[in-house]
């Protein structure tokens, strides 16, 4: 899947509004893989040093784009910080 398409069709980029614990975060894995998968060529060209995750969601354990919920990082967060 595109990395744009994906988050078009999401209508929200990667958010994640449930505030239920477990957090239901296969969505956002998806993306963040979509995302990785399209910056690797440029990491395997030595194109890209790095890349930046970044949260707007608040404080650690809100509801929203954090990737730090119900106490743990999420699949996600773990993707996102991941080294390529």
């Amino acid at each position: 899947m595109h990395v744009r398409q994906a988050m078009l069709a999401d209508g929200v980029g990667l958010q994640q509004q449930r505030q239920s614990c477990p957090v239901d975060d296969a969505k956002r894995v998806q993306l963040i893989g979509a995302m990785r998968d399209a910056l690797t060529q440029f990491a395997r060209q030595g194109r890209l040093a790095a890349a930046v995750y970044f949260s707007w969601g608040g404080h650690p354990g809100e509801a929203g784009s954090t990737v730090f919920r119900c106490g743990a990082l999420t699949d996600a967060g773990k993707l996102a910080l991941s080294p390529m």
